[in-house]
């Protein structure tokens, strides 16, 4: 296929197909079911799933174990997860909703249920904690000195700064009744299984929604903790090239290499894309974005696909899908930017967008917004490009 390939709406298709294919290969309901067939664990007395791929998460683990219940017996639950990321789930299942990147009122009501479940299961206990990546917006309790207001304020200048996912939730976690492992501190029964879901480099739990899911501070003597890792962009990028490859494709580039702000980093990709031979690159990661003081509309992804399209205007023979596995980017609808040598065809409009960070009205003029959707997962960002 790939030497016959001249049509850009094809080759838009093509890419499109293979960032879904890594996407459903992450996909919560998928990557929990197969930890649980994998592996031996307890029947949970609880389940709580926090973060955007938490309802998917916890269908999986439900499923498994009711399955296991004896007559009369009833499994406990809460999910906490962003607005419009619910899924149907039973009915005594208690499910909440909050706010994704800036937390809100509803965060500290998530959180504080949270931990007084966690503060109310019995001595001879198992609790099962999903967690995926969002986990440290969605739910919180401060400390006594902290309100709502300070949180805001915190999360609003942590995110316009350009520090990492690791900065920002090292500071998160100083304010915080709930992040650094504290949640299952709380904890009193006999054992603690964590399943995540990774949005962050090494999928190390202490980084992941601040350490919620971390069971660093729990009494050793008396509960015993173990972690699994469900899913992780190397999967994702893993399934990109699999499906890549039986499309016909080469592989020249499959790495997570998305980790400095958008600007230099856009213009190593494209000098890659401009340079490199003919065939599929795949990258991952989450790189970083320092807003202005008054940003407009669109997220990182959305950023970085239009000073990507910037990069490769006129050129006809390269396509790229810049987007969040998430299936949001920022406080917006929209995965990301799905962009050719087209996009950035209106330059003077292109380069204002581009210094008022209001990328998301461009690309929408422009028909070069992604949207898919909720994905039920969170592996960071996935960007797969077609040189043809």
């Amino acid at each position: 296929m790939q030497g016959s390939l001249t049509d850009l709406n094809q080759a838009k298709t093509i890419i499109t197909q293979i960032w879904q294919e890594a996407v459903n290969e992450v996909k919560g309901e998928k990557a929990v079911k197969k930890v649980l067939e994998n592996k031996e664990l307890v029947k949970p007395d609880q389940i709580i799933a926090i973060g955007k791929a938490a309802t998917s998460m916890f269908k999986a683990a439900f499923d498994h174990y009711d399955q296991q219940l004896q007559e009369n017996e009833t499994l406990g639950g809460l999910i906490i997860t962003k607005y419009d990321h619910t899924e149907i789930v039973p009915s005594h299942i208690e499910q909440l909703e909050s706010s994704h990147p800036i937390p809100d009122q509803n965060s500290l009501n998530a959180g504080q249920a949270a931990l007084n479940l966690v503060k109310s299961m019995k001595e001879d206990s198992h609790l099962l904690l999903l967690v995926s990546g969002g986990a440290s917006s969605l739910a919180e309790v401060l400390t006594d000195t902290k309100t709502l207001k300070d949180l805001f304020t915190l999360n609003s200048e942590l995110l316009s700064s350009g520090a990492d996912i690791e900065t920002i939730n090292t500071k998160r976690k100083l304010i915080s009744e709930i992040k650094g492992g504290k949640l299952l501190s709380n904890f009193k029964g006999k054992q603690i299984t964590t399943i995540a879901i990774s949005d962050v480099p090494d999928g190390n739990l202490e980084i992941l929604g601040g350490g919620i899911g971390s069971g660093v501070l729990i009494n050793k003597e008396t509960t015993n903790f173990t972690s699994h890792l469900a899913a992780t962009n190397e999967i994702a990028r893993s399934k990109a090239a699999e499906t890549a490859k039986v499309l016909g494709f080469e592989i020249i580039e499959n790495s997570e290499n998305l980790y400095e702000d958008i600007i230099p980093l856009s213009e190593t990709l494209a000098q890659r894309l401009k340079t490199g031979p003919k065939g599929i690159y795949i990258w991952g990661g989450e790189p970083t974005v320092k807003l202005p003081e008054n940003p407009g509309k669109g997220g990182r992804n959305q950023a970085l696909g239009l000073l990507l399209a910037k990069e490769i205007n006129d050129l006809e023979n390269i396509c790229l899908i810049v987007a969040g596995t998430d299936g949001t980017d920022g406080p917006t609808n929209a995965a990301g930017a799905i962009i050719d040598g087209q996009t950035f065809q209106n330059p003077d409009i292109g380069e204002i967008a581009i210094k008022e960070a209001n990328a998301g009205p461009y690309l929408k003029s422009n028909d070069a917004l992604f949207t898919s959707g909720p994905t039920g997962t969170n592996v960071m960002d996935l960007i797969v490009a077609l040189k043809f």
